[in-house]
């Protein structure tokens, strides 16, 4: 049985991964797709796509996001040093949203290039994104925005690709597969929060899959410390 990745007892060091990155931003063309068998190529690298059943793969989705989001851009650092004093403090281990949801990963011989965690609404009572002390929940943004604060819905976060990974069709197709999964657990709406930079690429990607998204930029995701400081921005999509 494989252990889970934690961070105090993470013997692998981040030179020995690949470079990582949330991949929503920076996306490249499309390569060749088997629908069918949830295949993709790029760069004649067979993966395959698929929600993880065994702790080996989630085991390595974990170490993946904790490198990801430990991983400080140089540049972005030279800009705004205090908003990087503590991302060495991210841990990437397993959470109870990871136990309660599913994850998805991207496996390319054998090793994960890229993951999500798809959470439903039914199996948690509050999600990591939301502070029912403050009042601040999904469901009241729901409410607030004119949705429907009674329906299903699923929350997909924390999105991590491989640098060498990134492409346009390569993050299509894990959302295709994770609105497929939201339609047939009768979800009516999937629900997501996102930095301002992100946000044009996201409502394109929904686009290309067939599904408006709204953007509410009028509505600040708030939460005690975010990863980076940066503000981000309710997503949902009616499915």
């Amino acid at each position: 049985m494989s252990k889970l990745f934690n961070k105090k007892n993470s013997n692998l060091g981040k030179k020995s991964m690949p470079s990582n990155s949330i991949a929503i931003n920076e996306i490249k063309n499309e390569s060749e797709l088997d629908k069918k068998n949830k295949q993709i190529v790029i760069n004649n690298s067979v993966m395959e796509i698929f929600f993880a059943d065994d702790e080996f793969l989630k085991n390595q989705y974990y170490e993946l996001r904790h490198n990801c989001f430990t991983e400080v851009d140089e540049e972005y650092r030279a800009k705004f040093p205090e908003n990087c004093l503590d991302w060495q403090d991210y841990d990437g281990s397993e959470t109870e949203d990871d136990r309660r949801g599913k994850i998805l990963v991207a496996v390319e011989n054998g090793r994960v290039v890229a993951g999500a965690r798809f959470l439903l609404s039914t199996s948690i009572p509050f999600t990591g994104n939301e502070e029912p002390w403050n009042n601040f929940t999904i469901r009241k943004f729901l409410e607030a925005k004119g949705y429907n604060s009674e329906a299903k819905y699923c929350e997909i976060e924390d999105i991590v690709i491989d640098k060498s990974f990134r492409n346009r069709l390569l993050i299509k197709n894990m959302f295709r597969i994770m609105i497929d999964e939201a339609i047939n657990s009768c979800c009516d709406y999937m629900f997501g929060v996102a930095i301002h930079s992100a946000c044009r690429n996201d409502k394109l990607l929904f686009a290309s899959l067939g599904y408006k998204v709204d953007i509410h930029f009028d509505y600040p995701w708030i939460k005690q410390k975010n990863h980076g400081y940066e503000e981000r921005y309710p997503i949902i999509t009616k499915l």
